[in-house]
């Protein structure tokens, strides 16, 4: 178990003495207490118990041999009647006690046959079972059911004679078999057993996703739905003492959980074996040759014809306090980011990486080393990363110190310049990557309508029109999942007129103001165009003014995981979605590495490097939701 859940086990038990937590796996069996005194208590295992007074259950423990004995069986999700041990115990005394008459009885089970369910609904339910609802639970009469199920002896060491059997098979055996449970032989059959009645409901049983053997417990039809008790919450309260509050909760955090977990695909683990054995064998620089790349790291941004193209992306802004999260961007940005722009088919772009001024200086040393390879790489020490300026906020607003890598001059000499008329500028998050021929495509377009066009615009917006993702998973069930991570084959934008932000451009000509272009939120930007009509130059308006391209099955690659500020899209698609990702694994590896340069090896260490330091990930991005924009 991890350390995180053993230690809010034991916070939550710690108050009560007769609680004890323990990190042995005792058995089902019912034994007499004999497992306690020789497990839990064995004199070398000091750290076996976590939590209550063992002196209590020690001193208790030594009179098992000579003193009734009950082992009550309840699961971790399962809640008992809070009269239930009061009253089992007065059952015992009148099987076991002195005053029973002639009978002497060795062994008694106990069993329920009623009990009372909390039903996960899901968030598809009526408006009144969202919170889930309380069903009754009439039990076959002829099974003896798990929960609650009671072992007593009259005395701990007497328990040889127990008949032993499967719960759901107890009552048909003992009543076939006649078994006796007294030494006399008076008591046998279904005299050593009692169905009792006595409490309205015994249980409380539990059916959500979380049940191991769970048979969609969020698609109960209309007959379940009918049976929910009207008064349900107030009998748990008074029967259970279940809150409403924490109810509610609970039921909020299991719809967190992804459909892939609640419901995972049978799989061949030999064929995911050898899919996953297929991936890390692939041969990447064959891929990437065969892409017929034409970049040069060492070649300087020159323009493209009369264009100057600067790309943007923010790294940490607003959050320089939170390392740990810092740490693994920079993995992310290592892995997915770097390589679309260091494999882009032309090189004629600067590219200028955001980073808090107040960055640690581990965290921006490495960016530094990272970067420096490439002149035309800019890492700015900067929050000023205004954006629709067409370059004026980089030549007034940023200060020669503030670039920690890349070539100023260079830069400098093309902002502005009245030989480059036509300013692109796009978006490009640093968990994302952008496919390696994006670039070169946009620019093209762009030279068609700022220069080819008779009535030319002055200002215009290009999108991406899909994008892969790929989903970090977590401890799934699917080898190539587990080591690689899911490519998933997202919804075409276009159809949606959504534009998002990886490779999102907008281009101007200089001369042109920059108040009318249209700025608004990227998801909002298509349909304001098309409701405000928006003049963008010439005779165009409105959706004249942005375009979805089409010429890439995938334009972008976007990265899921729990580093992203609002964990947007973490691991929350079904069972389809990452069945398809697995089995089809090797030929959407093969197209991720010639559309993005992602290579599956790399992919790999991110995993790992999410599963070795999770907890202080999480714990950091939970503190920047308190922080101001977005990293």
């Amino acid at each position: 178990m991890p350390l995180e859940h053993r230690n809010e086990l034991q916070a939550m038990l710690a108050p009560y003495p007769h609680f004890y937590l323990t990190n042995v796996m005792l058995g089902h069996k019912p034994v007499g207490g004999k497992d306690i005194f020789t497990e839990l208590l064995d004199v070398n295992n000091n750290h076996a118990i976590l939590t209550g007074d063992t002196k209590l259950l020690f001193r208790h423990v030594k009179e098992y041999k000579t003193c009734p004995v009950l082992e009550t069986r309840i699961d971790s999700d399962e809640a008992l009647h809070v009269a239930f041990v009061e009253k089992i115990q007065v059952q015992a005394q009148d099987v076991f006690g002195d005053n029973n008459g002639s009978t002497s009885v060795d062994w008694m089970y106990w069993c329920i046959n009623r009990a009372m369910e909390w039903q996960w609904f899901g968030p598809g339910s009526p408006s009144g079972l969202r919170d889930g609802a309380y069903l009754d639970n009439s039990l076959d009469e002829h099974v003896c059911a798990i929960p609650a199920m009671t072992v007593g002896f009259r005395q701990g060491r007497k328990t040889h004679g127990l008949y032993r059997t499967r719960a759901a098979l107890l009552q048909k055996e003992l009543a076939a078999r006649q078994p006796s449970c007294s030494s006399g032989g008076e008591a046998k059959g279904m005299s050593c057993l009692r169905v009792w009645d006595e409490l309205e409901y015994p249980v409380l049983q539990i059916e959500s996703p979380t049940v191991a053997q769970t048979e969609k417990p969020d698609k109960k039809g209309k007959n379940e739905t009918d049976r929910a008790l009207d008064n349900g919450r107030q009998l748990a309260k008074q029967h259970f003492g279940t809150e409403t509050e924490p109810v509610v909760t609970l039921n909020w955090m299991i719809r967190q959980i992804p459909p892939y977990y609640m419901n995972p695909p049978k799989v061949d683990r030999l064929k995911d074996y050898a899919m996953s054995v297929q991936i890390g064998q692939i041969d990447a620089f064959k891929l990437l040759s065969k892409a017929k790349l034409k970049n040069n790291v060492d070649k300087r941004a020159d323009g493209a014809g009369k264009i100057v193209h600067v790309i943007k992306t923010r790294f940490m802004q607003h959050q320089p306090t939170l390392v740990e999260l810092g740490k693994a961007r920079v993995e992310l940005f290592r892995t997915f980011c770097l390589p679309s722009m260091v494999h882009q088919s032309t090189q004629n772009f600067f590219w200028l990486i955001y980073a808090d001024p107040l960055m640690p200086v581990e965290l921006m040393d490495e960016m530094i080393t990272l970067l420096k390879l490439y002149p035309h790489y800019y890492l700015v020490s900067s929050l000023d990363d205004k954006r629709g300026d067409g370059g004026k906020d980089i030549m007034l607003d940023i200060k020669p110190q503030d670039f920690k890598t890349g070539d100023t001059g260079n830069l400098y000499a093309h902002l502005g310049n009245d030989a480059f008329p036509y300013f692109l500028e796009s978006r490009l998050d640093a968990d994302d990557a952008i496919n390696i021929n994006w670039i070169e495509e946009v620019q093209r377009r762009a030279n068609q309508v700022f220069d080819e066009e008779e009535e030319s615009r002055d200002w215009m917006y290009w999108c991406i029109n899909r994008a892969m993702e790929w989903n970090w998973i977590g401890p799934g069930d699917r080898k190539p999942l587990q080591q690689f991570g899911a490519l998933v084959h997202a919804q075409p934008y276009d159809e949606r007129h959504f534009c998002h932000t990886p490779g999102m451009t907008l281009g101007l000509k200089l001369w042109s103001t920059t108040n009318t272009v249209k700025n608004t939120a990227h998801h909002l930007l298509y349909e304001e165009l098309e409701k405000e009509k928006s003049p963008c130059g010439g005779n165009h308006s409105g959706t004249d003014c942005i375009t979805f391209i089409g010429n890439f099955s995938f334009a972008a690659l976007r990265s899921r995981t729990p580093t992203s500020a609002s964990m947007s899209s973490v691991n929350n698609k079904g069972g389809k979605t990452y069945r398809l990702a697995a089995e089809e694994g090797a030929e959407r590896w093969e197209n991720a590495i010639k559309m993005f340069a992602l290579l599956p090896n790399n992919t790999k260490h991110i995993n790992a490097y999410f599963f070795q330091h999770m907890k202080p990930i999480l714990e950091d991005n939970l503190r920047g939701q308190c922080t101001t924009g977005h990293s």
